[in-house]
């Protein structure tokens, strides 16, 4: 079963090679939706390197200038054929694809369920480059759920114990519709970018 990993990236070019390298060397049957907004000498360098790529399915897309959220929605319409299940990735992420594998297995056993994730490591380098030392390694997302019976209920409870669901696997054709509404909301009230991922989560919430 297949999952798509969405990530956008903006003039990193190295992080992406680090990103990509690790999903063929572990020859990931997830097939990775590149949507880079970096210039055009960058895009062709990345090319270049996508081209020796062999253990793992990577569809690239140059959309210069376009911001995070537009070129993620537009990764999202390029899936819509291929993968029932998506997941965000930034572009110095790593997923777990047999956890992936397992999350997506789930979300197809469960249709009341919405999202599913799994625990989360947050490691911090001692500079901002895709390669150095870790400084420490500390837990990022632990076990939780959401499982009340009412949308008031949910959002209590996520209230009181908040936590992060921007990187929790998604059905696809469901991540579009919150991102349609998402992106209205932003026109309409002008969210700034800082609130875009608190809307993320409520949005999830609301629709369980």
């Amino acid at each position: 079963m297949k999952v798509a990993i969405l990530m956008p990236t903006l003039n990193r070019p190295s992080f992406v090679q680090r990103t990509v390298l690790y999903y063929d060397s572990l020859k990931s049957p997830h097939p990775i939706y590149i949507g880079d907004a970096s210039n055009t000498e960058i895009s062709r360098n990345t090319l270049s390197f996508l081209k020796k790529v062999k253990n793992v399915e990577v569809k690239y897309f140059h959309w210069e200038g376009l911001a995070g959220e537009k070129t993620l929605n537009k990764l999202a319409e390029e899936i819509t054929a291929e993968c029932k299940y998506c997941v965000y990735h930034g572009d110095d992420d790593y997923l777990i694809p047999s956890s992936l594998t397992k999350c997506a297995t789930f979300l197809s056993e469960n249709p009341d369920y919405r999202t599913v994730q799994g625990r989360a490591a947050l490691v911090v380098m001692d500079r901002l480059e895709p390669l150095g030392n870790i400084k420490w390694i500390g837990e990022y997302l632990g076990e939780n759920s959401i499982e009340e019976s009412s949308k008031i209920e949910r959002l209590l409870s996520f209230h009181k114990h908040y936590y992060v669901l921007q990187f929790s696997m998604n059905r696809v054709s469901e991540y579009l519709s919150d991102s349609l509404f998402k992106e209205k909301i932003n026109k309409k009230n002008g969210i700034y970018l800082c609130f875009i991922q608190i809307f993320i989560n409520i949005i999830t919430i609301h629709e369980m």
